[in-house]
């Protein structure tokens, strides 16, 4: 597999994760960071002599944020409470 769709479904990931753990109106902070993040680490690869930036990954780390908030919008966004719900539920 690519390493570009691991570059996705990790910042896909990683964007949900905290939209469900932070309130909906945050969503833009959360992509905002979640991108500064992966263009950090680009900038960051730059400077080893092992490892190289490079502009696809920070389109395949962008559709995967894109995907997330979109998964988020949908009400994915929700999973934390539904975790917590059903932990509480339990006990």
């Amino acid at each position: 597999m690519s390493d570009k769709i691991w570059h996705a479904i990790s910042y896909g990931i990683l964007t949900l994760w905290f939209c469900g753990v932070y309130a909906r109106d945050r969503v833009w902070s959360i992509a905002i960071s979640v991108f500064s993040l992966g263009l950090l680490l680009e900038l960051a690869q730059s400077f080893t002599g092992t490892r190289f930036a490079e502009m696809a990954d920070l389109f395949a780390n962008l559709s995967g944020i894109i995907a997330a908030l979109i998964l988020a919008r949908l009400g994915a966004d929700r999973w934390c409470a539904m975790v917590e719900s059903a932990f509480n539920s339990t006990a």
